[in-house]
């Protein structure tokens, strides 16, 4: 997966001109195949109730045809004449209509020319085909049947939604682009997309960017984040790739946010399993993976071991360290466990070994 970072939403909605033409192009590809009308062959049209997404389509599209001579318009339906919803568009015919049905006031831009909205659909076209702008065409396709979804009070559900009918072969080819997994509901007629990572990624690829009330839920809802939340073995398996060195369960604790209890869990299943072991290092246990060909030994071990060039009873290796006999023979049975000394009568030994010896 290549990275993909979004402009500001200052620079979308900013001066003209600000974010790369081809870029603000994908978006309203996004938008047009949200929103549009794909089956007339006469015009390209778009329509939607956030006037600053109808400004910035029709803004867009006009400037990338502005060599071109055409007829664009805006049509406004709302209960009741709304002469306060004005679009900041040049060049562009205002008509307001009276529509009951309208919750909230929708706009409507069209620009007429067959030879324009043939050459349109060949664009779109062109930009779905090329995987460095899917995330600019997910953006705007979420901004027009995107939607965010969360409530503290039923296990702290988090999704992001899109809309659609039918499964649709493009969203999911996009969505596998950036990694992401979801689900399609058919009875809820919608792609959901949840779990912290997941989340991450949205945000990381701005996918809620072109939407000013959906972006500021989306940050709302991101706020709210306590914990991480990992899937069924992900702290299993991401605990086993961090073990190719010594670590410590404290330092995997802080690390993924979890209760040292929980860590240890984690790590005694995998020892039970036989896939990493754990030393013990002055006051500290440290853990490994089988497979690291490594002994974990304390200085003092070391010290001890280094005594042992030539055979020695306990008590003179005790009386060279300066240490207690008592303490002293406890190390050396626990080098005896870990295979690097023996004893032969009264008599320590040390034992050659093909294993890598780390001190900690």
């Amino acid at each position: 997966m290549k990275k993909y970072l979004s402009a500001s939403a200052a620079k979308v909605f900013g001066e003209e001109g600000s974010v790369p033409t081809d870029q603000r192009i994908a978006q309203c590809v996004g938008l047009w195949l949200a929103e549009g009308d794909n089956k007339t062959i006469r015009e390209i049209t778009f329509t939607n109730n956030c006037i600053e997404l109808v400004e910035f389509f029709g803004n867009t599209i006009q400037e990338h045809y502005k060599d071109e001579e055409f007829n664009a318009r805006v049509y406004i339906y709302s209960k009741e004449d709304a002469e306060e919803v004005t679009p900041n568009l040049k060049n562009v015919r205002i008509r307001r209509y009276i529509d009951n049905r309208a919750r909230k006031p929708y706009l409507l831009f069209r620009l007429a020319k067959t030879k324009l909205a043939k050459e349109w659909k060949e664009t779109v076209r062109d930009f779905c085909g090329k995987e460095e702008y899917y995330g600019y065409i997910l953006q705007g396709f979420f901004a027009g049947e995107g939607n965010i979804h969360y409530s503290l009070k039923h296990h702290h559900r988090r999704s992001v939604r899109i809309s659609q009918g039918i499964p649709n072969p493009l969203i999911e080819r996009m969505l596998d682009y950036f990694g992401l997994s979801y689900r399609f509901t058919p009875s809820n007629r919608m792609y959901s997309i949840f779990g912290l990572n997941n989340l991450r990624t949205v945000d990381r690829i701005g996918l809620t960017l072109l939407h000013k009330d959906k972006r500021e839920k989306f940050k709302e809802m991101m706020s709210t984040v306590k914990e991480e939340h990992y899937s069924a073995n992900y702290l299993k398996t991401q605990a086993y790739k961090d073990l190719k060195g010594p670590t410590t369960a404290r330092a995997l604790s802080k690390k993924y946010k979890r209760s040292f209890a929980r860590i240890q869990d984690v790590l005694i299943e995998l020892k039970k399993e036989g896939k990493i072991m754990n030393y013990q290092s002055g006051s500290l246990s440290y853990w490994i993976r089988m497979d690291s060909n490594t002994i974990i030994i304390s200085q003092l071990k070391k010290s001890i071991l280094d005594t042992l060039d030539t055979p020695r009873r306990t008590f003179e290796v005790a009386k060279e360290l300066n240490r207690a006999f008592k303490t002293t023979k406890l190390r050396l049975k626990e080098l005896e466990k870990l295979g690097l000394v023996k004893k032969e009568g009264l008599l320590w030994k040390k034992v050659e070994t093909n294993k890598k010896i780390k001190i900690l």
